[in-house]
């Protein structure tokens, strides 16, 4: 069953000045030293054209207390990161540090942040799998409007291996997010009609589905995999 949140909210690329993200980016609270967490993004301009800044903070909560007690600077750097996707210690962002928007990832417990591709190029939207194995993202390197990539994450070198590219529609293809048995990949597209649908694709099958026929965005699972919860 697919529920239809037509008054739901996203948060695209231009972010307010702090922004809890969950169903597009794939962020939600977990259990980490003792305590619940939550990534936010500071971001520091005036206007969307005059973006300078933005860094990755991490608010710690206690599973006891109903407030957040820690919350501190994650990412240091001048430039911007944002769109943080974490998966227990692993969190995957996109950073301008090298000048362009690319996949980085800085584990909690370490101060050390790696480029998880070698190769140069517009990357966004990073998801973890469930399992924490494989990471799926957006990349213009093929398509300026963006095709959905899956790559296994080498955690003793730190990189992405086995990429390969999901979706080969020339057009929009973006918004991945996995569900919860880390099978299938819930994704925005403009195939078919031009207009932006939820669509499923079995990332290990030669399987891909419509979900929705007026229109969908943001797509999000329920924790039992029965439901999407979108907008439009």
């Amino acid at each position: 069953m697919i529920k239809d949140l037509i008054d739901g909210a996203r948060f695209p690329f231009d972010f307010k000045v702090t922004g809890l993200f969950n169903s597009m980016f794939k962020l939600k609270s977990k259990l980490i030293l003792g305590g619940l967490y939550l990534l936010v993004v500071n971001c520091f301009w005036g206007t969307p054209q005059l973006k300078k800044s933005s860094e990755i903070h991490l608010a710690i909560k206690n599973r006891n207390q109903d407030k957040i007690n820690k919350y501190f600077q994650f990412t240091t750097h001048t430039v911007l990161d944002q769109q943080p996707a974490i998966y227990k210690n692993q969190l995957a962002f996109i950073s301008l540090r090298d000048g362009h928007y690319e996949l980085w990832l800085k584990l909690l417990d370490e101060n050390m942040t790696y480029k998880l591709l070698a190769n140069s190029g517009w990357q966004a939207q990073p998801a973890w799998s469930p399992n924490g194995k494989y990471l799926a993202w957006v990349s213009r390197q093929e398509d300026v409007k963006g095709d959905i990539w899956v790559g296994k994450y080498d955690s003793q070198n730190k990189r992405l291996k086995d990429i390969r590219k999901l979706t080969n529609y020339k057009g929009y293809d973006a918004q991945p997010t996995w569900s919860p048995d880390g099978q299938i990949l819930a994704f925005v597209s403009e195939r078919g009609e031009g207009q932006r649908e939820i669509w499923l694709k079995w990332w290990k099958k030669d399987k891909l589905q419509q979900v929705t026929f007026q229109g969908g965005e943001a797509p999000s699972w329920s924790p039992d995999g029965k439901q999407i919860v979108f907008y439009r």
